[in-house]
């Protein structure tokens, strides 16, 4: 079974009708606990960012709230 999160800075309010869940967050700042998803997929998002110090902070975001793996 695969569960989705997608996370975006503006709200999507019925983005889709397919249960994932949809969070309003900043992707420099994730508001999940460590290791609290199995796979972090941060393969959309980089060129909406300012910086390079912003990338990888994304990226280190990812990389803690993933168990498994990040994909880029």
């Amino acid at each position: 079974e695969w569960n989705f999160t997608n996370v975006d800075l503006c709200p999507h309010p019925g983005l889709d009708q397919s249960g994932a869940r949809h969070v309003t967050a900043d992707v420099t700042a994730l508001p999940f606990a460590g290791g609290e998803f199995d796979v972090a997929i941060a393969t959309t998002m980089t060129h909406h960012l300012n910086t390079d110090a912003e990338v990888i902070r994304h990226f280190q975001e990812a990389s803690r709230v993933a168990r498994r793996a990040v994909l880029i």
